[in-house]
């Protein structure tokens, strides 16, 4: 039985998340847990004004999204007739993600999905600042599906790696999560920043091997090009339908991976971005 955690704002951004994930697990038995966010900044005055005299602060600031939860919860069980999929609604009132990363331990997920519309700068949205946030600091699996991607089974699959992937038992237990069909086809991707690095830490094929037995392996080596813009070229050179990418959490607070910030894949992506939290080496 899957364990997932989507996150919530009622916008086209996480219900686009919402159908591509429900299509994604058809015919599995899945608890999905809808977390829904008061944002504590947005807490106002007002807010206290509103309540009811026998209502709690807290209960008066979450209740509107418990009933969009309720009817949200409605649309996506006549969206999905027949399947095994149970749908829990979760209002809180908390920073994002401190909600999610108590969301993750109360209920033992195994998977977050997150939409992004691909923004960034000033105009960033819950979806998109936020997501790099959640990477960052909760250390599960993450889905990160653009705003414009339709749900096509995957066949192609592109596996991002440098000199510092390290395959582990981990990384097999997440990466089970998106593959368990022997006819996907794996092409893996090993950017090089130099000669000598690549001699001396790229990853042995014969574990990357191991980590892929029976799919099906292709090999791509791209030396000093940004990572997005070699990620880019690949998916639509190859029709990937998904990309997956080791991170450690470092890369997001002072690293750069090959001249591409990770947060400028995140925002380029054109299909469905599969976030493997890796161990670092000791």
């Amino acid at each position: 039985m899957r364990k997932i955690l989507i996150p919530v704002d009622f916008s086209e951004s996480s219900a686009n998340a919402l159908r591509y994930t429900l299509k994604f697990f058809q015919g599995e038995t899945c608890i999905f847990y809808l977390l829904s966010i008061y944002k504590a900044w947005e807490y106002t005055t007002q807010d206290l004004m509103q309540a009811k005299p026998d209502d709690s602060v807290y209960n008066s600031l979450v209740s509107e999204n418990k009933q969009k939860l309720t009817d949200l919860i409605k649309e996506l069980e006549v969206f999905s007739p027949g399947e095994r999929f149970t749908f829990h609604g979760i209002a809180d009132y908390d920073q994002f993600t401190d909600a999610i990363a108590q969301a993750v331990e109360l209920n033992e997920i195994e998977l977050i999905v997150m939409g992004t519309d691909g923004a960034s700068g000033a105009k960033e949205t819950i979806f998109g600042s936020h997501t790099l946030r959640v990477i960052r600091k909760v250390n599960s699996p993450i889905l990160v599906v653009p705003i414009n991607s339709e749900f096509e089974k995957p066949e192609k699959i592109l596996f991002t790696i440098d000199y510092n992937t390290r395959f582990n038992k981990a990384f097999a237990r997440s990466f089970k999560l998106l593959m368990d069909d022997p006819k996907m086809k794996v092409h893996i991707l090993k950017m090089q920043a130099g000669e000598e690095e690549a001699k001396e830490e790229a990853p042995d094929k014969s574990l990357i091997e191991r980590a892929f037995k029976n799919f099906e392996l292709e090999y791509h080596c791209v030396k000093d090009v940004p990572t997005a813009e070699a990620i880019n070229s690949l998916v639509q050179v190859l029709g990937i339908e998904i990309n997956v990418l080791p991170v450690k959490r470092e890369e997001f607070l002072e690293r750069f991976l090959f001249g591409s910030a990770v947060s400028k894949i995140i925002y380029t992506t054109r299909v469905p971005l599969f976030i493997i939290h890796q161990e670092e080496a000791k």
